[in-house]
């Protein structure tokens, strides 16, 4: 991802989330934190996935990490977002292979995830299941952690 990209990558999350799901400045810290990375069909960026590397309970949406974790435990997948013009063309799972292989290089056989509005399904296709931790507080309550080794 790079910074010219921040308007198209604002403009999917807020199709996606809604206008204000997520504080900018937390989004940024995340990005900062671990690793952004987006999609292009025919030079237009369609997608976007956010993952850092984590350790202990699941950041809170609007946590603002400082800097990147120290020994992580496991890689937290933020976000995936497909526009839905481009939806069923294979880029969620594209991004997923992507932060998969990141993942695999930085030795974390660990990943979670918390699914938001309905999005339970999409990351089971992806092979993710329910996991038991903790929803963070500032997720909206149907959210599901997931996880998937």
């Amino acid at each position: 991802m790079r910074e010219d990209d921040d308007p198209v990558v604002d403009a999917l999350a807020t199709a996606a989330y809604g206008a204000g799901f997520e504080d900018p400045a937390a989004f940024a810290a995340k990005v900062a934190a671990g690793f952004a990375v987006v999609a292009e069909l025919e030079g237009v960026v369609v997608g976007y996935g956010v993952a850092l590397p984590w350790r202990g309970a699941l950041p809170d949406l609007q946590d603002r990490p400082a800097a990147p974790v120290q020994e992580p435990e496991y890689l937290f997948v933020h976000d995936i977002c497909v526009a839905a013009d481009a939806r069923g063309a294979g880029v969620g799972s594209a991004l997923m292979r992507h932060i998969e292989g990141v993942a695999a290089e930085r030795g974390l056989p660990e990943m979670n995830c918390i699914a938001v509005h309905g999005a339970e399904v999409l990351w089971r296709r992806l092979g993710w299941r329910p996991s038991d931790r903790l929803l963070p507080s500032q997720y909206p309550p149907d959210s599901v952690p997931m996880t998937r080794q």
